[in-house]
C-alpha cells in the first residue's frame, strides 16, 4: 500500500524563537541555494537574486557557514561564480561545483575547495565541461552530467571516470550505505527517463532499476539504509508525487506518496525522519510554508510550517536539526535571507492539521482563515497563543478569524475540542 509522505567575516544574526523552530539569516538574501554539511557544520553555496540590488557575481559567490557548536555564522567568497552551483562537504572541507547553460561563460570544469578548519581555499581541474550533479559517500565526490560520471577521491586527489548506461540531462546523484544512484533525467527531444544507474563503491560496478515514471530534477534524502527518490519534473508541465523507494539491503525498489505535487522544496533526512521543507503546489498554484516529516519506522507523517511561504529553498539536516535556507516568492517577488532551524525532540507544540487543512495566509495583517473549514466543522471554538504558550485570543470560529487587535508576531491557533492540533501563522 502507497504511504504519503511525505577570510571569513562573523554574521551578526539574531534566532527567534518559533516553537521548535528558530531562525537565523543568510548573509544575502537568495534563492536556489546549495545545502549542505560538513562533519560539524551546515553551509549554504551560491543562490541567485534577480531583484537588481546587487550584481550578479555577489549572489553566486556566497557561502555562509554555520557551526552549531559556538552558535555563529561565517561567510566566505566563493572564487568563480556558477549560475547553478552544486555543494557537497567531506570532512572539515566543502567542495563546490556546478554548470551554466550560458555560453558566454566559462566551461565549469573547475571544484573550488574551501577548508572550514583553515579558512583557505584550494581548487581541482576535472575533465568535463560543466557537472549538473554532486554527491559525496565516505572520501568519494561523484560529478555527473549526461552519461559521464567523474569521481574524485578526497584522500588521493586523483580522479577516475565511469559512464552511465545512457546518456541524459539532469541526472541527478544520491549516495547511501554504499551505493550512489543516478536516478532519470531526460529532455524535450530524448524524452524523460525513468532510469536508475546504480554503482556499488565496493565493486565498481554498476546495475539499473527502474523509477515508476520517467523524471528529470528528481530530490532524494537517504534514511534507515534506503533511497527515497522524491518527485520530479515529469511529461515536462507536470510534477509527480511518487517517491521511489530504494532499499540498497535488498536491492529493491517501492513507491509511496508525498501529500501533494509541489516543486522547490528542500528535502533533508536526520536519523529517523525525513523532511520535505516549503516550495511550490503546483496544482493549487500557491507557494506553501508546508513541512512534511515522515517517520519511516512508522508509516506516519505529520506536517509543520515554516515561518514564511516559499519556493527554491536549500535544505539539510546535521544531527537532530534540520536548516531551510533562502527561497523566493511572488506578489511581489520575495527573495528570503531565512533560515528556519527545526530541532527534533524539543517538547512543544507541533502542527498536526491534516493536508489541505491550514492557516493562510501567512503572514496577515488582519484576517486568517482554515482551508476547508467547512468540510469538517460549522463552528468550533478556538484560541490563539504566543511563542511563549500566553493565551492572546478566544473564540468561535466559522472558518475565518480577525487577528487585527494582535500585536506583530507569531502565534499558534488551536481548534479546540477536536482531533487536528495546532498552526502557526505570523502577524504583520
Amino acid at each position: 500500500m502507497q504511504k504519503p509522505l511525505f577570510t571569513a567575516i562573523i554574521c551578526c544574526l539574531t534566532l527567534t524563537a518559533f516553537s521548535q523552530f528558530t531562525t537565523a539569516d543568510l548573509s544575502l538574501p537568495r534563492a536556489d541555494v546549495a545545502a549542505g554539511k560538513t562533519q560539524d557544520k551546515v553551509f549554504f553555496a551560491g543562490g541567485f537574486n534577480n531583484s537588481g540590488e546587487e550584481e550578479f557575481d555577489t549572489y553566486r559567490k556566497r557561502l555562509d557557514i554555520y557551526d552549531p557548536a559556538t552558535d555563529t555564522w561565517t561567510e566566505a567568497i566563493i572564487p568563480i561564480a556558477r549560475p547553478n552551483t552544486r555543494a557537497v562537504g567531506v570532512g572539515t572541507k566543502i567542495y563546490i561545483a556546478g554548470y551554466s547553460t550560458d555560453p558566454t561563460l566559462p566551461d565549469m570544469n573547475v571544484m573550488d575547495i574551501y577548508d572550514t578548519a583553515t579558512d583557505t581555499w584550494t581548487s581541482e581541474t576535472f575533465t568535463m565541461t560543466n557537472a549538473t550533479g554532486m554527491t559525496a559517500i565516505d572520501n568519494l565526490i561523484f560529478l555527473v552530467k549526461s552519461g559521464q560520471v567523474r569521481i574524485y577521491n578526497t584522500t588521493t586527489g586523483n580522479f577516475s571516470s565511469e559512464t552511465l548506461s545512457s546518456g541524459r540531462q539532469l541526472p541527478n546523484p544520491f549516495a547511501c550505505n554504499g551505493k550512489v544512484l543516478f536516478a532519470g533525467g531526460g529532455s524535450s527531444v530524448q524524452g524523460l527517463s525513468d532510469v536508475v544507474d546504480i554503482y556499488d563503491i565496493a565493486t565498481g560496478t554498476f546495475t539499473t532499476g527502474n523509477m515508476a515514471n520517467g523524471r528529470n530534477q528528481v530530490q532524494g534524502v537517504c534514511a534507515d539504509n534506503k533511497v527515497y527518490l522524491i518527485s520530479g519534473l515529469e511529461d515536462f508541465s507536470n510534477w509527480t508525487t511518487n517517491i521511489d523507494v530504494y532499499d540498497t539491503e535488498t536491492g529493491e525498489f517501492s513507491l509511496q506518496q508525498m501529500s501533494r505535487p509541489k516543486s522547490g522544496f528542500g528535502a533533508a533526512a536526520t536519523d529517523t525522519k525525513i523532511y520535505l521543507n516549503g516550495g511550490y503546489d503546483t496544482s493549487e498554484f500557491e507557494f506553501i510554508d508546508e513541512v512534511e516529516v515522515y517517520d519511516p519506522a512508522t508509516g506516519e507523517t505529520t506536517f509543520l510550517n515554516l515561518s514564511v511561504a516559499r519556493t527554491r529553498v536549500g535544505s539539510v539536516a546535521l544531527d537532530n536539526k534540520v536548516y531551510t535556507a533562502g527561497g523566493v516568492s511572488s506578489s511581489p517577488v520575495t527573495f528570503y535571507s531565512t533560515v528556519d532551524i527545526y530541532t527534533e525532540g524539543v517538547s512543544s507544540t507541533v502542527n498536526t492539521l491534516k493536508p489541505g487543512l491550514k492557516v493562510f495566509p501567512s503572514p496577515t495583517q488582519d484576517l486568517i482563515f482554515i482551508e476547508n473549514f467547512t468540510e469538517n466543522f460549522t463552528t468550533v471554538d478556538y484560541v490563539i497563543t504566543d511563542a511563549a504558550g500566553k493565551t492572546m485570543q478566544r473564540g468561535v470560529t466559522d472558518g475565518s478569524i480577525s487577528v487585527t487587535d494582535l500585536p506583530e508576531g507569531v502565534y499558534f491557533l488551536t481548534l479546540e475540542n477536536t482531533e487536528f492540533g495546532v498552526s502557526r501563522f505570523v502577524k504583520l
